[in-house]
């Protein structure tokens, strides 16, 4: 009887593996962990009842044998605190229909055993795998013993209690219990994971032939039919689901040219028992698309070699065909592109501890080094040869070291070729990994011989330029000195010269004359110094402003970096003008130069030409004035940072730069300015921030006018100057007050101002002057020349005589000489001066 109960409960414990796996498998359950739980309290609290329904007394006075321990303890640990409040009320069912006077006591024991079963989830939290390790057995074992203890050890004192052997008794049956249904679980749980692999394996594998565009099929021999999976019914695009398919329909979507072959392959295993286990052949889709398939297929036979079936795969190919022949052609497109490379492309592989191998050289070799591609990869030796024997061992230890890193290499060389002519070649080379310790290195090499002869020449230029900058700082700070010591000259020379017609000792005389010379001999110093502030000397010639343009871009355009690019616009039938043709060189140098820094992201420069004529007086931003006529402009723009608009009124300052320190000295555009002065042009700047610059130089076609120089001719006979009123506008004190002195003692009536503002003043309050004699640069708003203008507009036949410190002051502010007026360089001597004045006054 006891042992037909073991195996009926037994039966009954498989429930609870059934019932767990359905749990399990059922996806929508995860989403719901209290209704998950729910139900596998559920499943165990009917397997615990129908256990004890099927339980039989063991004594009268003892505890029936009972199996339900199991099942109890497994509800409260996988269902946790609701599996085992479900186990409780499965007691509460079962207690009533114990064996009296058992069933008071069997209540707490059932609990107790559920509740225990949920603590033990803090202790040994539940696997995935539903694996029982022996440390949760033997514990879960003690506890149901240390229940039985308790419960039997207070209910002695109501009545007798187990006996010792009926206590072993009920450990045993329930020890066994929990064994029998940790098995259970465990088996459960096993068998889940098997169907779960299985089905994660076909999900895996459908997911595989679908993203590798293959699909699985089998043919059985002597049926007309084969079996297709999903990918195969995916690929050949038939429609329905997945099956056996008739063999008619595969073969449609075979290409007709290769249908025949494709079923002489078949035929060849089928029949004839060969050994064939891949073919390739083309697909025709209902599209009219064109595929390629591969297929490939094991052959199963039976024990006499008789064809039984084939199972195999059939892959797409199509996109691997046509990366393939994109990389044929890509491979054919850059084979030509190294043909028409003006560059060398040599590739080499190196085995770490041996030297470098060179395994492809292009047939440009032959134009760097002098020896075909043939001869270079016989001896790799002549490539290091042909270096400058300092840095020969420097570059091969480079090479070697760049690729051991896999880096990239750049290096400009020196070689000498296979007739002796010496050339530069810039190096580029990068490393690719081919293996653990394989490497190949990709080179391709430029001849910039060309261009390093014209960075040599441009260097050579630029040091010109920065000469005559250099130049032209020490010229202006010569010119001013000289100015200021023409003024003191002029001082001493009138005080000498009203000296000398004070004394009548000869001896005395003789002194004031030698006091004289050697203050004009100074005086002819400060000319010559004079024209050394004027800059070099010039010789100008008939120049063709397009012939230099064109020149300039030729060597220039090869040493701009290669993000500048270069254009020209250059008129046709230009005017020819007359300048000198090394400084108008220099001066577009200078600008392109400028150009280039203003782009160090790259952009484009212009140079222009044109024929311009200018009928009206032309004031540029810098307040100069020129002349009426035809003149020739060239135009040099760039597409930079450009130049913010309070920059901008400063750029021809000397020593002036917006570029970093040791950039540039600040003299480029001062220089260029200069030059084209004294050529009687000018210079014009336009620029946008973040748009660009333009320059524009204008060259004039004739000839300027030229001021009257004074000689000292004799006076005008029959001059009589009593009672000329004369206005004289000097600054400097001391020199105004000699010429007074010289001029009041010629019987002039003289008036003096120390400004061209006084000057005006006095004039248009009293405009009864014979003659205006005034110096050219002074202080206040109105210069000599400004002050003569001005008083001209109201009184055009107003006398001037001019003087100046040095000669580019009339070319500088003369905008209000007239070709008849004279002027006159300081130190003046009382005879040239008072000579001059006579000959204005004695003009009608």
């Amino acid at each position: 009887m006891v042992f037909l109960q073991i195996v009926q409960n037994i039966t009954f414990l498989t429930l609870c593996g059934v019932g767990l796996y359905a749990i399990r498998a059922n996806g929508k359950l995860s989403e719901k962990p209290i209704l998950k739980k729910t139900l596998i309290g559920l499943v165990f609290s009917l397997v615990f009842i129908l256990i004890s329904t099927n339980s039989v007394p063991h004594s009268s006075e003892a505890f029936h044998l009972d199996g339900g321990a199991g099942p109890l303890l497994f509800a409260g640990y996988l269902g946790g605190p609701v599996g085992a409040a479900i186990a409780v009320l499965a007691g509460v069912l079962v207690a009533p229909q114990g064996y009296e006077p058992d069933a008071w006591v069997s209540l707490p024991l059932y609990g107790s055993i559920a509740v225990m079963g949920y603590v033990l989830t803090r202790f040994f939290p539940p696997q995935k795998d539903r694996k029982f390790t022996q440390l949760f057995l033997a514990t879960a074992f003690g506890g149901l013993c240390l229940l039985h203890i308790l419960i039997n050890g207070v209910s002695s004192f109501f009545r007798s209690g187990e006996t010792i052997s009926e206590l072993i008794s009920c450990l045993a049956l329930g020890g066994l219990s929990i064994l029998a249904t940790a098995f259970v679980v465990s088996i459960s749980g096993r068998v889940y994971r098997t169907e779960r692999s299985a089905v994660e394996l076909g999900r895996r594998l459908n997911m595989a032939t679908k993203s590798g565009r293959m699909g699985v099929f089998e043919y059985q021999n002597d049926c007309k039919d084969v079996a297709f999976d999903e990918g195969m019914m995916r690929i050949l695009e038939l429609p329905g689901a997945a099956g056996d398919i008739p063999v008619s329909s595969w073969i449609e979507r075979v290409h007709p040219d290769d249908r025949t072959r494709l079923s002489k392959t078949i035929a060849s295993v089928t029949r004839e028992n060969k050994g064939v286990n891949h073919v390739e052949f083309r697909g025709l889709m209902p599209d009219g698309s064109q595929r390629h398939f591969a297929s490939n297929w094991v052959t199963d036979r039976d024990p006499d070699g008789r064809f039984v079936r084939i199972v195999g795969i059939l892959i797409d190919l199509t996109d691997f065909k046509q990366s393939e022949d994109r990389k044929n052609e890509a491979e054919q497109r850059l084979a030509s592109i190294a043909a028409s490379l003006p560059g060398a492309i040599i590739s080499a592989e190196m085995v770490q501890g041996q030297p470098a191998r060179a395994v492809y050289a292009s047939a440009h070799v032959e134009d760097i080094w002098g020896y075909s591609a043939k001869e270079i990869l016989a001896n790799n030796e002549i490539l290091f040869d042909s270096l400058d024997a300092e840095t020969r061992e420097e570059m091969r230890k480079d090479v070697r070291n760049a690729a051991l890193r896999v880096q990239p290499l750049a290096r400009r060389l020196r070689i000498t070729d296979k007739f002796g002519d010496t050339k530069w070649i810039d190096y580029h080379s990068s490393a690719v990994k081919l293996g653990e310790d394989r490497v190949r290195t990709d080179c391709i090499i430029f001849d910039v011989t060309q261009e390093v002869a014209d960075g040599l020449r441009l260097k050579e230029q630029s040091a010109l330029a920065m000469q005559a900058q250099k130049m032209e700082s020490i010229g202006q700070l010569t010119g001013g000195v000289a100015h200021d010591f023409n003024n003191l000259l002029a001082v001493i020379i009138g005080n000498l010269e009203l000296l000398r017609d004070e004394v009548f000792d000869k001896d005395h005389r003789q002194m004031i004359e030698a006091g004289i010379a050697a203050a004009m001999r100074g005086a002819d110093l400060t000319k010559k110094m004079l024209a050394f502030a004027r800059r070099a000397r010039l010789e100008p010639q008939a120049i063709d402003l397009n012939s230099i343009v064109r020149e300039t871009k030729n060597w220039a355009g090869r040493t701009l970096p290669a993000n500048v690019s270069i254009e020209t616009s250059l008129l046709a039938g230009l005017w020819p003008v007359s300048a000198d043709q090394a400084s108008t060189e220099s001066a577009l140098l200078n600008l392109i130069l400028n150009a280039r820094d203003a782009m160090p992201l790259g952009g484009e420069l212009t140079l222009e030409t044109a024929n311009v004529r200018i009928d009206d007086d032309y004031i540029d931003t810098r307040g100069e004035q020129l002349e009426p006529g035809r003149y020739v402009m060239l135009c040099v723009s760039d597409t930079g940072t450009g130049i913010e608009p309070q920059i901008l009124n400063f750029v021809f300052e000397p020593f002036y730069t917006t570029k970093a320190p040791g950039a540039g000295s600040g003299l480029g555009l001062s220089m260029v300015m200069g030059f084209m002065r004294q050529s009687g042009g000018t210079v014009r700047a336009y620029s946008e921030p973040g748009v660009g610059t333009t320059f524009k130089l204008y060259f004039p076609v004739g000839e300027k006018a030229i001021l009257n120089e004074i000689s000292t001719a004799s006076r005008p006979e029959g001059w009589d100057n009593t009672d000329a009123r004369i206005l004289l506008a000097e600054d400097q004190e001391d020199v105004r007050e000699i010429l007074v002195r010289i001029l009041e003692n010629a019987n002039y009536n003289v008036t003096p101002a120390p400004s061209g503002d006084v000057a005006r003043t006095i004039f248009e309050n009293d405009p009864s002057f014979d003659l205006l004699l005034t110096d050219i640069v002074m202080p206040g708003k109105l210069q000599g020349t400004t002050l003569a203008k001005v008083l001209r507009e109201t009184w055009p036949d107003l006398r001037v005589v001019f003087m100046s410190g040095y000669a580019s002051e009339a070319t500088v502010h003369g905008n209000g000489l007239r070709p008849e007026d004279i002027r006159l360089m300081k130190p003046i001597q009382k005879r040239d001066l008072l000579t001059a004045i006579e000959r204005v006054l004695a003009k009608e």
